[in-house]
């Protein structure tokens, strides 16, 4: 399966993450402020404590899909029915895919499912990594799917 949340990741402080520090210093201090009380409230944790500071301290200011958005919109991008339907296609296949990801046990249907959504995914990075060298023009966009779009 595809990862999306690297070349997010890398694109977004690369892009746009400069435009949004200001938030981003103000959501880990809010976080630290936060995980601070916490543990000035819980004195002696017990497991769903330690299950909660844990959640709190793994937090990050922005969600993969809304830093998705803004690589989007700052490469001019549509997101309505374009891609955020690439996204949505990465949060349905993902979590299954990669936690549960028994290929020997799935029908030949999951397999072709699995595969296409896959290929949009690729498409999707495709995508973003044409935008960022400069690329407009055709390209293909889901092998499996022998689908082409413009950029």
């Amino acid at each position: 399966m595809i990862f999306l949340e690297p070349p997010f990741d890398f694109l977004h402080g690369k892009l746009v993450g400069r435009r949004w520090s200001s938030l981003h210093r103000g959501a880990r201090k809010a976080r630290e402020d936060f995980l601070k009380h916490l543990d000035q409230l819980f004195q002696e944790k017990n497991e769903g404590q330690f299950r909660l500071l844990n959640i709190v301290q793994g937090a990050e200011p922005y969600t993969v899909k809304s830093k998705l958005r803004a690589i989007v919109d700052h490469f001019g991008l549509k997101w309505e029915s374009d891609m955020e339907l690439i996204f949505n296609v990465w949060k349905r296949f993902r979590n299954p895919v990669i936690h549960y990801g028994k290929y020997a046990s799935r029908s030949e249907d999951e397999i072709k499912a699995t595969t296409i959504a896959e290929s949009q995914i690729a498409g999707g990075i495709n995508i973003l990594s044409l935008k960022l060298f400069g690329y407009s023009g055709y390209m293909q966009s889901s092998v499996f799917e022998d689908a082409f779009r413009q950029v």
